[in-house]
């Protein structure tokens, strides 16, 4: 099935922000869910597929929480790179992977400059 021409315009642009980080993804429920707030409305993108199957389903919640659209996302539709991509790219800010890889880095890198005052 195809995806509307509004999904498409939205996961190129998801794409391109989440890679930028300029959205603030937030873990879902569960670490197969993560969704992103804009006034009104959220978009939540999870990955529902099975093991071998890989799906996401990207839905529209409105204000009060309700689910008011969604669209699959399967592994022969020629989006699903883009939902992976977004998926990757939205868990590694809603866990605050950069942030952590960055303090990480600090560290050593204070760690080595102290080897090198030592040497």
């Amino acid at each position: 099935m195809a995806i509307p021409a509004t999904y498409v315009r939205i996961l190129k642009s998801l794409k391109r922000l989440s890679d930028q980080g300029r959205l603030s993804w937030v873990e879902g429920a569960t670490h197969y869910v993560v969704h992103v707030s804009f006034g009104a409305y959220s978009l939540k993108l999870s990955d529902v597929g099975l093991e071998d199957d890989t799906e996401y389903e990207l839905t529209l919640v409105n204000s009060e929480g309700n689910e008011i659209d969604s669209v699959v996302i399967s592994m022969g539709d020629e989006e699903f790179p883009l939902a992976l991509g977004i998926f990757k790219a939205a868990r590694t800010e809603a866990l605050g992977v950069r942030r952590a890889l960055d303090e990480i880095a600090e560290e050593l890198a204070g760690l080595e400059k102290g080897l090198d005052s030592s040497e």
